[in-house]
């Protein structure tokens, strides 16, 4: 089954996130509730949180480093 990604979605749920930034549920998760990631207050049990696709946009152009920078930690 594929999950497409609409290209014109401001808001993503976690797994069209973790889809979208080639990471797993769990790290988008990890790095959210570390404070690295910001998230929008989604509706219900469902989609509790929701990610724009401008921020996670943001988070991966900052997060990306050069050899020596800072060891490739994030």
């Amino acid at each position: 089954m594929t999950n497409t990604i609409s290209s014109t979605a401001k808001l993503l749920n976690a797994k069209q996130s973790a889809q979208y930034t080639g990471m797993s549920v769990w790290k988008l998760r990890r790095l959210t509730k570390a404070g690295k990631i910001p998230y929008v207050p989604g509706e219900g049990k469902t989609s509790p949180w929701m990610w724009a696709v401008e921020a996670l946009d943001e988070f991966v152009k900052q997060a990306q480093v050069r050899m020596g920078d800072n060891d490739g930690k994030i």
